[in-house]
């Protein structure tokens, strides 16, 4: 499939393949998100943790622009369905992608993700017995939205907003614009917990040390869900093996960081 894109650009050649060499993958996404600005949830160290597992009917759409690859999407096929940078299994999908999208270089993300999802709709109306015939695209943003529009109808099943606040920017401290009441109960228990020691943040430092902090925040976060009626993220599996591969393959490349914040052995939270 070619896009031969707005009068003047150059003709952009899209494939829609089947991945039989996940190395090859590696190299060739790597490449990209060196002229990309990703998420973390569309690096390979996200996309590329425990993949044959995950992926295990994967579906690559491919754009290339005078010899260079300039966009890449991983699909998983399953019951005639395309998950983008999901596998459409409920038991893997724990994990919960966010930020998720086709990886495409800077300042053309919105033209090449319409170019990728397009040829994605063209590559299931040709492929046999895909009687479903759709795109699932989980945990991406508006301009992912809009580009799918472009090529066909979209159903939207839920929307969630992402509130931040950008700390770094703001001229005030935090707490000035939290409630009374907010900023009365954080005061309150900081000198709770400075009563026997002060407040300490420590950093994981090496791949074990980050499995460890792993390890107390599981059983943190198990214990509020479970006390809530829930059964918590950890009670999947494949949640806590696939966060320690995670650690293990972003760790050495400064992508991972664990926080644990203490008062000597009393643990206050991990993040």
């Amino acid at each position: 499939m070619t896009d031969p894109g707005p009068q003047g650009d150059t003709q952009i050649d899209i494939t829609v393949s089947r991945v039989t060499d996940f190395a090859a993958l590696d190299a060739k996404w790597r490449d990209l998100e060196t002229r990309s600005d990703p998420s973390f949830f569309q690096s390979w160290t996200w996309m590329g943790c425990l993949v044959e597992e995950r992926f295990p009917d994967p579906v690559l759409v491919e754009a290339r622009e005078a010899g260079r690859t300039v966009a890449l999407a991983l699909f998983n096929r399953a019951r005639g369905v395309l998950y983008l940078g999901q596998s459409g299994n409920p038991r893997h999908d724990c994990i919960y992608v966010e930020f998720n999208g086709v990886l495409a270089e800077s300042g053309r993300e919105a033209r090449l993700t319409a170019a990728c999802l397009g040829a994605a709709r063209v590559g299931l109306s040709r492929w046999p017995r895909l009687w479903r015939r759709r795109l699932v695209l989980g945990g991406v943003d508006e301009v992912t939205v809009a580009s799918a529009a472009e090529t066909g109808r979209v159903r939207r099943d839920r929307s969630l907003p992402s509130p931040i606040v950008d700390i770094a920017a703001r001229k005030s401290c935090f707490l000035d614009n939290r409630s009374a009441n907010t900023r009365h109960q954080l005061r309150r228990s900081n000198r709770h917990y400075m009563a026997t020691n002060p407040v300490a943040i420590s950093r994981a430092e090496t791949v074990e040390q980050a499995w460890a902090f792993l390890a107390e925040l599981q059983t943190l976060h198990q214990a509020s869900w479970v006390a809530r009626g829930h059964d918590g993220a950890f009670a999947q599996p494949f949640f806590g093996r696939f966060h320690r591969a995670l650690i293990e393959r972003g760790m050495a490349r400064g992508e991972i960081d664990l926080l644990r914040i203490a008062t000597g052995d009393p643990v206050i939270g991990l993040l």
